[in-house]
């Protein structure tokens, strides 16, 4: 940040002007309480007198629509090994308006913790220095943060928000402070009567001992100590006004004490002696022209003046302070015509008046400034009466800001604050309006949100759940308090053969068995259940609570919520097959296979259930195997109903051989009723199942005579009939 800031305005650069007028004024404004207010108005004197010295022309109000922005900072963003004792400076591109200048609009805190650091903030038009009151902490991370509610002087806010970090050392401050400039410069001539004397030392000072009693910085002529104070001070920067003009042609030295010290305590290197600076003043020259007003605070037809706003008229020479008084100097409400009481005086080349207590809201005000020829009236030092642009003298007009009703909304709930007249505009939970008639009544009236009470008013002596009603003769600040209700609790009840799992977005379900509960601080909060089934299990759907299907299931918590997620375990089929040319009977150890034919099937309902067949062959088979879901062999089969199943069992017939012998000295055939006899000369063979019917029939050829049956009980000359139980033998004779 530039700190070489000079006062003399003869050295200044014309962008240091206004600087050192507002600026500075702006600084002592923010530090003096409302009891000084008189003391401010003198500081706003001193300060403009310095523009009226050097002879400069007002130049014209030009509207502002540029939002500020910042310049530089100190420390840097992301500076490290900063000073413990350092203070946090802002430099923005235009004047600020200070009552935008708050602890929550510009702020340092501890970044990881967000704690606060309490501390003083010195306001000096387009520059603000926070100081700590203690040191900071050592290797620590600080966070500067500048909301959007900082305003120039125009009501521009800042376009973005700003936020930046930096770091601190481990050690404080030791180096001594030195002076870096000063006004008049040493050896200075031709300097006017109505000088400041400035001083801007190399680093930031510690207040106290700079604004102390008795001052540090004095005037004297040779050994005449010249009354005076030092009445701005911005942290690097002092400035001395004397309380009457200089002499002329005269020679005067500043002295500056060493017990002036920096923030960490450390004295000027000119420690053991006072720091001497000498100037001379410029040669007197006659006045006999009329005083003229150049500029006036505020300005001519101003609208949205500030209450506490000064009453000031420049004029372009150096006025008699004995001129300036209550029945010359005039301020009244134009419509009613009715006197403000305050006080008057006049410094150098400025006139101001003093109001006893706050403007009036939305008011038209005349200033007057009396001038009658041969009579009274604000003349300069050598009697000449001001330049009048009325038969009064000199008037202007101005109109008072409108009166501000802020309304503030509060506490854990929510509602709606309306307002009887005009309409409030809500950025989040502060709603503004304006009234630009003095006196209007305001009725606002509150109403809570489902799930919350309105528990009451505050400030601007509102008190109370009923309406509340201001009168709209000074800005309004209220707060109206919402209070959620209860607390809103959700069950849930698992039920069904199967299980599973319900989860929910917000909040945690706490289970005891198959229910789960949660409870909901916010009304109105919004919570979607998810139900997810265990292996073996399918979730069925939702009921309750207007939610059903097998989606997400969503509930508003206004009320207590009940709902129930249905799990059913899934069943499994087992199918047994019988195959193969025996028979036989499948076995489960679980459950009962219900048989159609040769396939068999039973049903289980609970995954995982172990399931072991067991066959076994009927008399003439044998059991010959498994096959499918990974049985084999001829012992038992294991298998898990984790799926539906498939398992064979194959079972094979026993088979045996018929043998018919055909003997005697004649010849013939035999039939078989079933199956074929395969004939190797007299003996014929076939093959049959067990249990198989065989009739045997004989045939005799022409010639010969069956003389009869013999083996297998077979007998006589008839058919023989055997069951293939086992192999047989049987002979057949023929004879001639």
């Amino acid at each position: 940040m530039e700190s070489k800031e000079v006062i003399m305005c003869r050295q200044l650069p014309d962008r240091f002007f206004f600087y050192v007028i507002v600026h500075r004024g702006s600084s002592i404004m923010r530090q003096w309480t409302k009891r000084n207010r008189f003391s401010i108005m003198i500081f706003f004197l001193l300060s403009i007198l310095i523009f009226v010295s050097c002879g400069r022309q007002a130049p014209p109000p030009k509207e502002d629509f540029d939002p500020p922005t910042i310049l530089s900072t100190i420390p840097d963003d992301q500076s490290l090994d900063n000073d413990i004792n350092t203070a946090i400076t802002v430099a923005f591109s235009e004047i600020i308006d200070p009552a935008s200048v708050t602890n929550e609009t510009i702020s340092v805190r501890e970044a990881m913790t967000d704690t606060r650091v309490v501390g003083d903030i010195t306001y000096a038009g387009s520059t603000i220095i926070l100081r700590a009151r203690s040191p900071l902490q050592v290797l620590t991370v600080y966070a500067l943060h500048i909301t959007t509610d900082v305003r120039d002087i125009a009501g521009n806010a800042m376009l973005y928000p700003m936020t930046l970090t930096f770091t601190t050392g481990v050690k404080g401050d030791s180096t001594a402070p030195d002076v870096l400039q000063t006004t008049p410069e040493r050896g200075a001539v031709d300097i006017g009567v109505n000088t400041m004397i400035g001083v801007t030392f190399t680093e930031p000072m510690l207040e106290s001992t700079i604004t102390s009693t008795p001052s540090p910085l004095t005037l004297t002529r040779d050994t005449v100590s010249i009354a005076g104070r030092i009445i701005s001070f911005d942290g690097r920067t002092a400035i001395y006004a004397p309380f009457e003009p200089l002499d002329y042609s005269t020679r005067y030295t500043v002295t500056l004490s060493d017990s002036v010290t920096d923030l960490a305590g450390n004295h000027p290197l000119w420690s053991g002696n006072p720091y001497t600076w000498e100037f001379t003043t410029q040669m007197s020259d006659l006045d006999n022209t009329q005083p003229r007003v150049q500029s006036t605070i505020p300005s001519y037809d101003a609208n949205n003046v500030s209450v506490n706003s000064p009453i000031v008229a420049v004029f372009d020479e150096t006025l008699m302070a004995s001129s300036v008084t209550a029945t010359t100097f005039l301020l009244t409400e134009e419509q009613t015509g009715a006197a403000v009481p305050g006080q008057t005086a006049a410094i150098g080349a400025l006139a101001m008046f003093t109001p006893a207590n706050s403007l009036k809201c939305a008011t038209d005000y005349l200033v007057t400034l009396i001038s009658i020829t041969g009579g009274a009236g604000i003349s300069d030092t050598s009697g000449n009466l001001l330049v009048p642009n009325s038969p009064q003298g000199y008037t202007w007009s101005f109109k008072t800001e409108t009166a501000a009703l802020t309304v503030t909304k509060a506490g854990t709930g929510s509602g709606i604050v309306s307002a009887s007249t005009g309409t409030l505009v809500w950025n989040g939970n502060i709603g503004t309006a304006s009234y630009a008639d003095y006196g209007t009544q305001v009725t606002l009236a509150a109403t809570a949100d489902p799930g919350s009470t309105f528990t009451g008013w505050s400030g601007e002596g509102c008190s109370g759940t009923v309406d509340c009603t201001v009168t709209m003769t000074a800005a309004r600040n209220i707060t109206a308090i919402f209070t959620l209700g209860s607390s809103y609790s959700l069950t849930v009840t698992r039920t069904g053969t199967g299980s599973g799992i319900v989860s929910a977005s917000t909040g945690t379900l706490v289970w005891f068995g198959n229910i789960g509960t949660a409870t909901y601080p916010d009304y109105g909060t919004e919570v979607t259940l998810a139900a997810t089934a265990d292996p073996g299990s399918t979730f069925t759907g939702w009921s309750g609570e207007g939610c059903s299907g097998m989606g997400v299931c969503t509930v508003t918590m206004t009320a207590a919520r009940n709902v129930t997620a249905t799990f059913m375990y899934n069943s499994y089929i087992l199918t047994v097959t019988k195959d193969g040319t025996g028979n036989g009977i499948v076995s489960a150890s679980t459950g009962t296979l219900l048989w159609i034919g040769n396939t068999g099937t039973a049903v289980y309902p609970d995954f995982g259930t172990q399931v072991t067949l067991h066959a076994a062959a009927s008399g003439g088979s044998t059991f010959a195997g498994w096959s499918g879901e990974g049985c084999s062999g001829t012992g038992d089969c294991t298998v898990t109903m984790g799926a539906a199943r498939n398992v064979n069992a194959t079972f094979t017939i026993y088979t045996y051989v018929l043998t018919v012998t055909k003997t005697g000295k004649g010849s013939g055939t035999v039939e078989v009723s079933s199956g074929t006899l395969t004939w190797a000369g007299k003996t014929g063979t076939a093959t049959y199942n067990y249990n198989t019917q065989v009739t045997l029939t004989p045939i005799a050829d022409p010639g010969s005579t069956f003389t009869g049956w013999s083996g297998e009980g077979c007998s006589g000359t008839g058919t023989c009939a055997l069951i293939m139980t086992a192999p047989r033998s049987v002979d057949a004779a023929f004879n001639k």
